[in-house]
């Protein structure tokens, strides 16, 4: 083997590794994202035959947070905090989670509640840290956009490694 032919199959090693751990890298979170979702669903089926109980609203605010970027220019975001305690069989349980989904909740759902009110919330029987304020899913409005993204890059996957690995 001459040792340009041998630098070229090394070159394309070494290139075929880097896809790959790229594509292994990348490919971890929507797995990730997609079993939270599947969990998400799957505790919405579940909570049809759910508990109540009462919780008391320990944290409801919306603050403005204000950063410096890079460039100089000052940007702001809204930083939501809620959060609440309840008790099951004498059992103090605390939680955040308003809704099942990504989008949990936002500014202009916790503007409704106020520190010290009483809400209604549905628990798992089985596991009590399992709660939520509403029975329902809340899609963000990432979802469908990082779901058509993650079918653009199997794609795009499958014919970088049809190239790779069969030479082409």
């Amino acid at each position: 083997m001459t040792a340009k032919k041998k630098q070229s199959l090394q070159e394309k090693l070494l290139f075929n590794s880097f896809i790959l751990l790229l594509l292994v890298g990348i490919l971890w979170m929507p797995v990730v994202f997609f079993y939270a979702e599947i969990v998400g669903f799957i505790h919405l089926s579940d909570s049809a035959n759910w508990e109540t109980t009462k919780a008391k609203i320990e944290v409801a605010s919306i603050g403005e947070k204000r950063v410096n970027n890079p460039s100089g220019r000052q940007s702001s975001f809204t930083k939501v905090k809620f959060l609440y305690r309840y008790k099951v069989k004498g059992k103090l349980y605390s939680s955040d989670r308003y809704a099942f989904g990504f989008k949990n909740y936002d500014k202009n759902t916790i503007r409704d509640y106020k520190v010290r009110d009483s809400v209604q919330v549905y628990y798992q029987a089985q596991d009590p840290s399992i709660v939520t304020v509403k029975k329902e899913y809340e899609f963000s409005f990432w979802t469908p956009i990082f779901y058509i993204l993650f079918t653009a890059l199997i794609i795009f996957a499958g014919f970088l490694l049809k190239g790779v690995f069969l030479g082409r």
